[in-house]
């Protein structure tokens, strides 16, 4: 089948091309109905990334129609709406075996790339681990929210107490998610971050908010859980500030490589507090996420900030390079 997909040649330089793609055994290509903008793709788009190397597809929370599968594919059939997470592990590697999933050794070597396309593949592994039925009653948009939240949901994966004064540092897309899958656990949720317009969209949906400014951190108090979701040196700094004795700061939010951040070790010694670090999910996370996509009680539709076509795309970079919105969908 020949469609139409977007190529990152180079920085800041998109290719629209032809390309043949047909599913192999095990394999499922699904017609793309809803593909979302990611901080992922933005890092790509703007300076590169690591494992994604030019020339590269982009584009990864998305969901669809399955237009064709491989021989093997017993519990699909073409004409079903699926969503799926980009990524599923080996679970034969000396990580899988240890229960740490999320760092499989062979993680990415089957994923879910290149959402900005008429139609994606769904490798085997995928399709055959974490590939569900989306009900009629969840939009594509919704379904192609199966990745993040999943990440969201991962990141809580050590926390069992039932009570909790959270605090999610950063607004954007990912502390968005955070925020209602914390109120969703029932804890007291608030959210800061340095632009009013996205506070406000958090407002709306009744969550105590900060702006993030100098000394906003002592009118805010302490909290037992802090989600880092911004990345930056002054979230970091703000979070230690607000850590309640016992508290736990998860760091959520990519940092570059080699990032150094200076802490005193003894104030987390005799506070009895905790740092620690998530990074992407388990199969078990995304079971979950896709449990609460089917429950509905996430109020997810915020979170869009328009639609837009496949041929619209570099426009659509430019906005979020801006910082204008929070996701933007890409309906081909």
């Amino acid at each position: 089948m020949r469609f139409l997909a977007y190529l990152l040649e180079d920085i800041e330089r998109l290719k629209l091309l032809e390309i043949e793609r047909e599913p192999g055994d095990g394999e499922v290509l699904v017609k793309v109905e809803a593909a979302l903008t990611c901080g992922t793709d933005t890092k790509m788009y703007k300076r590169g990334h690591p494992q994604f190397p030019f020339p590269s597809l982009f584009g990864h929370e998305v969901s669809g129609i399955v237009a064709e599968k491989g021989k093997g594919v017993g519990f699909l059939k073409e004409g079903d709406e699926v969503l799926f997470p980009v990524s599923s592990p080996c679970l034969s590697c000396k990580y899988c075996l240890k229960g740490l999933e999320n760092q499989c050794e062979n993680l990415f070597k089957e994923k879910v790339w290149g959402a900005f396309a008429e139609y994606i593949l769904i490798p085997a592994r995928i399709v055959r681990n974490s590939t569900f039925k989306k009900p009629k009653n969840l939009s594509f948009e919704e379904g192609a929210l199966l990745d993040p939240l999943s990440s969201v949901v991962f990141s809580y994966r050590n926390i069992k107490k039932q009570d909790l004064r959270v605090l999610i540092i950063g607004a954007g897309p990912m502390g968005f998610l955070h925020a209602l899958y914390s109120r969703e656990r029932g804890y007291e949720v608030s959210v800061c971050d340095i632009k009013k317009e996205r506070l406000g969209i958090l407002e709306k949906l009744n969550f105590k908010t900060y702006l993030s400014k100098d000394g906003w951190e002592e009118e805010a108090g302490n909290f037992d859980l802090i989600m880092e979701c911004s990345g930056t040196e002054k979230g970091l700094k703000s979070a230690l500030k607000l850590m309640e004795k016992g508290g736990k700061i998860c760091i959520f939010a990519g940092f570059p490589k080699n990032y150094t951040f200076e802490i005193d070790i003894a104030s987390l010694h005799y506070n009895q507090n905790e740092i620690y670090g998530s990074f992407h999910y388990d199969r078990a996370a995304v079971l979950e996420a896709y449990n609460l996509l089917l429950e509905g009680n996430l109020n997810l539709k915020p979170l869009f900030s328009g639609y837009y076509h496949l041929k619209q795309l570099p426009s659509v970079m430019d906005m979020v390079l801006r910082g204008e919105g929070l996701k933007f969908v890409i309906n081909p």
